[in-house]
C-alpha cells in the first residue's frame, strides 16, 4: 500500500473533503458543504477554507495545482492565525514536496504544523500531524522514526478507547479514523522490512477500526486491498484473490480511480506470483488506464515495476528493461527506496540473465547502496529490541538474586527428596514414552485404514464403470446390430425382396447413425475416465460447428416435428478442438430432441462475456428437477439413462461427457432447468483472439 492514500485517508477524515466522486454526487457534496461553511465562517476565514478544500480536491489529480492553493491558504491561515487550517495547510504542501522528491522540505513543514497542533485547544490535531510525520518519515527510509510516530497516534487512540469503555459508549468516528490509519502506516512499514506475518496482523486491526464506522466503504475498500497484498506476499493466494476482488468491487462503486488503480495492480502482483504473466499484463493495463487520470508518480512507478517483472516472466527482456529503467528513475527522483531496490534488482538479473556483467555489475551496485540505505533499519530496531531485552534480564537477574536467600532455605529439603523425585521422573519417563508408542501404532493403523478406504472406493468406482461399459455394449449396441443382422438375413433368406429391404432403409441408416453416436460417446467417455482424452484448439466459426450437428440430427427432429433455429452469430469464432464441439452440441441437440415433445422447439444461441463466448442450447421439453441436476454436478462419470418422450433409449453419459470435456479444456457448464418448463444448457468458450492465441515467428525470436 502506497502511505501517500494514507495520507489522503486522514486528511478526509481530519478535515472532510470529497474525491474522486461522479460529478452528480461531487456537485451536490459542494453545495451542503458551501451552506455549513456559510453558517461556520465569514470572510476570510471562509476563504481560507475553501482554498485549502479545492487544494485537497486536487490532490493526485493536479498536484501543482493543490501546492498553489494551499501555499495561498496557508499565507492567509497564518495572517488570521487559523490553527486548524494552518495545520492542513502545511500538510497538504508537505505532501506536494514529498512528490516532488523534497522530503527534508517536507519534514520542516511537518514540523511547523506540529509547533501549531501543540499550541492547538484541539488534541485531534496534534495527532493528525504525528500520523503525516510518519509518513514523511517512511518515505526516507527511516522506519523507526516512523514507527515511534505512529505509536504516538495508537497510544492517544488506545486512551480515547479506555475513556469510551470506562463509560460504556462507544469510540468515536473519528478516533476509530485515526488508529486505522496508524495501524495502516505501521503494516506498511513492517510489510516494507518484508515482516510479512506482522504487518498482516497489523492491517487486520485497521479492517477492524474500519468496520466499526458507518458509510465508511470506502476505507473498508482500501483496506481488503492491502489484506490481499499482505496475503500474497505470505503466499496465501486463494486469500489474496477474495480481497482483491472485493476491494476492486467496492472502490470501483465508490469510484476512488487512486486505490481502484494500486487495487489492479496488486490483482496483477497476485497473478504474477502465480506466473500468470498475460493475465498479470492485463490487470496492469487497467491500472496504467487509471494512472492517466491520475499524478500519482509513487504508484506509477510501482505499476512500472510491476510490469518489468510480467515481462521478464515472459523473456521480453527489451520491455523488462525498459519498464525497469523508468521505474528507478521516478523512485530515485522521490527518495522511493523500496522500489528502487527491486526495480534495481530487476534490472540486474536482466542484465545477468542475457550475460551482460558489466550492466548487471552497475545495477546490482544500486541494489546493493539503497538496500543499505533501507534495511539498516532493521539492524536499528534489532538492536532496540536486544537493548530491551538486556534491561528485563537485569532486572530478572536482581529478582533472582532476591529470591536466592528463600531459594537457599530450601535446598536442604531439596537434596533429601531429589531421590524420590527421580523415581518419579523414571515412572513418568516410562509411562510417556509407553503413551508415545501407542499414539505412534494407533497413527500408523489410521493411516493404513485411510489407504485401504481409498483402495476400496477406487475399486468399486472401477467396478461401476465396468458394469456400466458391459450394460451399455451388450444392450444400447448389440441390440441395433441384432436387428440390422436379422434383416440381413431374410433378405439373404430371400423371404423379403429388395424393394422391402429399401423401405426399411431409413430406419437402418437411423440405427447405424445411433450406433455410431453411442460408439462415439461411449470411446469419449472411456478415454475421459482414463485421463486420455487430449484438447487440441484451433480456430472455428462457431455458428457453422452448430450448423453441422444440427443437419446431422434434423431427421430425428422432423421425425417428432421439432423446429430447430440456430440463432449464433455468424461471426462468432472460437478457439477450441472442433471434435470436441461437436459431440457437446450433438449429445446436447439429442438430449434436446429426446426430450421434447411432439411440435416443440429447440433454439441454440451465443453471447459473448469477458473474451469468452457463452453458448445456449434451450428447448421447450419436460424439463429436470433439482435432484437430477445436482446429480449432473455431481463427480459421477454417468447418470442413470432415462426414456425420451417418444420412448427414445440412451447410454446416461452424454450430458456428464459434454460437462467433463467443457471444464477440462478451461470452460463452465451450467443448467437451467425446470419441470414441465424445458431447459436450457449453458457452455462457455474461449474467444479467439489473434494477437493471443497465434504469436508472430518475429515476436517469438524476440522472446
Amino acid at each position: 500500500m502506497n502511505l501517500k492514500l494514507l495520507f489522503t485517508l486522514l486528511l478526509a477524515a481530519c478535515y472532510g473533503f470529497a474525491q474522486d466522486l461522479s460529478p452528480d454526487t461531487q456537485n451536490m457534496q459542494v453545495f451542503k458543504e458551501e451552506k455549513i461553511l456559510q453558517a461556520t465562517y465569514r470572510g476570510d476565514s471562509l476563504e481560507v477554507v475553501r482554498l485549502n478544500k479545492l487544494a485537497a480536491s486536487l490532490i493526485y489529480i493536479s498536484n501543482d495545482s493543490a501546492g498553489y492553493y494551499a501555499k495561498k491558504a496557508m499565507k492567509l491561515a497564518d495572517d488570521l492565525d487559523f490553527h486548524k487550517e494552518q495545520i492542513k495547510a502545511r500538510s497538504i504542501i508537505s505532501l506536494y514536496l514529498s512528490e516532488a522528491g523534497q522530503l527534508n522540505e517536507a519534514l520542516e513543514l511537518m514540523a511547523e504544523a506540529e509547533a501549531i497542533a501543540l499550541s492547538s485547544k484541539d488534541e485531534y490535531h496534534k495527532y493528525a500531524c504525528y500520523h503525516d510525520t510518519a509518513i514523511f518519515y517512511a518515505y526516507l527510509g527511516d522506519i523507526e522514526e516512523s514507527n515511534n510516530y505512529y505509536l504516538k497516534v495508537v497510544q492517544f487512540g488506545e486512551r480515547k478507547l479506555k475513556e469510551a469503555q470506562a463509560k460504556n459508549a462507544k469510540l468515536d468516528a473519528k478516533t476509530n479514523e485515526y488508529l486505522s490509519a496508524a495501524y495502516g502506516g505501521l503494516s506498511e512499514n513492517y510489510f516494507i522490512l518484508e515482516f510479512y506475518d506482522k504487518a498482516l496482523e497489523y492491517i487486520n486491526k485497521a479492517d477492524l477500526y474500519n468496520r466499526q464506522i458507518d458509510n465508511n466503504q470506502l476505507a473498508i475498500g482500501q483496506t481488503l486491498a492491502n489484506k490481499a497484498q499482505r496475503h500474497l506476499k505470505l503466499d496465501q493466494h486463494e486469500d489474496a484473490v477474495i480481497f482483491i476482488n472485493e476491494a476492486i468491487d467496492i472502490l470501483a462503486e465508490e469510484e476512488a480511480m487512486d486505490w481502484l488503480a494500486f487495487a489492479e495492480r496488486v490483482k496483477g502482483d497476485i497473478y504474477l506470483d502465480q506466473g500468470y504473466y498475460r493475465l498479470a499484463l492485463e490487470a496492469y493495463g487497467n491500472a496504467s488506464d487509471l494512472q492517466k487520470q491520475l499524478e500519482d508518480p509513487r504508484e506509477k512507478a510501482s505499476l512500472d515495476h510491476a510490469m518489468s517483472e510480467a515481462y521478464r516472466g515472459q523473456e521480453k527482456y527489451g520491455l523488462t528493461k525498459e519498464y525497469a529503467e523508468m521505474a528507478l528513475k521516478k523512485s530515485m527522483m522521490l527518495g522511493e527506496l523500496s522500489v528502487a531496490i527491486q526495480s534495481a534488482e530487476t534490472l540486474f538479473k536482466t542484465y545477468e540473465s542475457e550475460g551482460d556483467l558489466a550492466n548487471a555489475l552497475y545495477y546490482h551496485k544500486i541494489f546493493k547502496k539503497y538496500s543499505d540505505s533501507l534495511f539498516h533499519e532493521k539492524n536499528i530496531q534489532s538492536v532496540a529490541n536486544i537493548e530491551a531485552k538486556q534491561e528485563q534480564q537485569r532486572a530478572q537477574e536482581k529478582f533472582d538474586i532476591q529470591n536466592q536467600r528463600n531459594q537457599n532455605k530450601h535446598r536442604f529439603l531439596l537434596l533429601v527428596s531429589t531421590g524420590g523425585v527421580l523415581i518419579l521422573l523414571t515412572v513418568l519417563f516410562m509411562t510417556q514414552r509407553s503413551r508415545k508408542l501407542e499414539r505412534k501404532l494407533n497413527d500408523l493403523l489410521t493411516k493404513k485404514n485411510n489407504v485401504l478406504r481409498r483402495r476400496e472406493r477406487s475399486l468399486n468406482w472401477m467396478n461401476e464403470t465396468k458394469i456400466k461399459l458391459f450394460s451399455i455394449i451388450s444392450h444400447d449396441l448389440r441390440s441395433p446390430l441384432a436387428s440390422l443382422n436379422n434383416l440381413i438375413d431374410l433378405l439373404n433368406d430371400k423371404q423379403i425382396g429388395p424393394e422391402d429391404f429399401i423401405d426399411f432403409a431409413p430406419q437402418l441408416s437411423n440405427q447405424v447413425k445411433n450406433v455410431s453416436f453411442t460408439l462415439n460417446n461411449l470411446l469419449l467417455w472411456s478415454r475421459q475416465q482414463m485421463k486420455g482424452a487430449q484438447n487440441n484448439p484451433q480456430k472455428h466459426n462457431l455458428h457453422q460447428l452448430a450448423n453441422q450437428s444440427v443437419d446431422l440430427l434434423i431427421h430425428q427432429a422432423k421425425e417428432k416435428k421439432l423446429f430447430i433455429r440456430n440463432e449464433i452469430p455468424k461471426e462468432a469464432v472460437i478457439y477450441a478442438d472442433a471434435d470436441q464441439i461437436t459431440i457437446v452440441f450433438r449429445n446436447l441437440i439429442s438430449n434436446a430432441i429426446k426430450f421434447t415433445n411432439n411440435n416443440g422447439a429447440i433454439i441454440i444461441k451465443a453471447q459473448e462475456i469477458d473474451g469468452s463466448w457463452e453458448v445456449e442450447v434451450k428447448d421447450t421439453g419436460v424439463g429436470m428437477d433439482q435432484k437430477t441436476i445436482e446429480k449432473l454436478y455431481s463427480q459421477s462419470s454417468y447418470m442413470e439413462s432415462t426414456y425420451g418422450t417418444n420412448n427414445e433409449k440412451g447410454t446416461g453419459i452424454g450430458l456428464s461427457l459434454c460437462k467433463e470435456m467443457i471444464t477440462k479444456s478451461g470452460g463452465e457448464f451450467r443448467v437451467k432447468s425446470a419441470i414441465g418448463l424445458g431447459s436450457s444448457f449453458f457452455f462457455t468458450l474461449e474467444k479467439y483472439e489473434k494477437e493471443v492465441q497465434e504469436i508472430p515467428e518475429s515476436v517469438e525470436m524476440m522472446d
